[in-house]
């Protein structure tokens, strides 16, 4: 048989949110920690934080541009030794694919790419789609167990 765990969250566009962001996936990795055996749990579980923070503050701030009455959704699965985690925000989306990323570009930039950027090393798989008004940032995670 295999296990699934699923959680869902809607907050509000609100920056000072974050942080608590963080501690949610970390809270999920840990009530999964049986199934993915002797991993490098603090490695994965800092990772995913990482990613899961970046992808909200873009969905808060890029999408929604912080309008707190604007919804921002995070969904989480681990199913079939997979870790997916889903951003859905109501801003009209980005190209992520046509973002010109590169290490020279990602210091000299001020405001905006460094996120994407750092998401794309952590997670195995990052896609993006656009439907009904809402702007789903999707990452996955491959969890090899030993």
């Amino acid at each position: 048989m295999k296990s699934s765990l699923k959680l869902e969250l809607t907050l509000p566009s609100n920056i000072k949110l974050i942080p608590l962001i963080g501690n949610l996936v970390e809270t999920f990795v840990n009530s999964i920690k049986e199934e993915i055996g002797s991993i490098d749990f603090d490695d994965l579980a800092f990772k995913l934080d990482l990613a899961l923070t970046e992808a909200t503050a873009n969905a808060i701030k890029h999408g929604n541009k912080e309008k707190e009455e604007l919804p921002v959704k995070i969904k989480i699965e681990y199913f079939n030794n997979e870790l997916t985690i889903d951003v859905i925000d109501y801003g009209k989306g980005l190209n992520t694919e046509n973002l010109d990323i590169n290490m020279k570009n990602i210091f000299d930039s001020k405001d905006s790419g460094r996120g994407i950027f750092i998401i794309k090393q952590i997670m195995d798989e990052v896609s993006h789609s656009y439907e009904n008004g809402e702007f789903k940032f999707k990452m996955t995670k491959k969890i090899y167990k030993d």
